[in-house]
């Protein structure tokens, strides 16, 4: 289990990684998979689970069309703005574990992201 600094940090990496790189054109859907994964450290789909573990094989196998062709744009999305911490399946169930709830800061850095994006969208 991470300490609640350590799961802090992650967090504030990942708004901070992911506020610089919303050009990854990663679908909003996903987008907010990704940020329940992080922020809430909700369990993700199965595509999105077989992404984090870095099993390409299986993210093939699990997209739809879309995720298809944007695979590029999410391993470049997970490589650029996903913590080391947060990628690998032993990673991914120390995460889970680790459940600690975003700060309002965080929070309401998320909403600007999310209001910037959608006025940029």
């Amino acid at each position: 289990m991470l300490s609640a600094e350590a799961v802090n940090a992650v967090k504030a990496y990942y708004l901070h990684a992911r506020g610089q790189y919303l050009k990854h054109n990663v679908a909003p859907r996903l987008l907010d998979a990704y940020d329940n994964f992080v922020l809430y450290h909700r369990e993700p789909g199965d595509f999105l689970q077989a992404v984090l573990r870095n099993d390409l094989v299986g993210a093939f196998a699990r997209a739809d069309s879309l995720n298809e062709r944007t695979m590029k744009n999410h391993a470049s999305f997970v490589y650029t703005v996903m913590s080391q911490a947060l990628r690998g399946e032993e990673n991914m169930n120390q995460w889970y574990d680790s459940r600690i709830e975003p700060t309002p800061e965080m929070l309401a850095q998320l909403n600007d992201q999310k209001t910037l994006g959608a006025l940029h969208g």
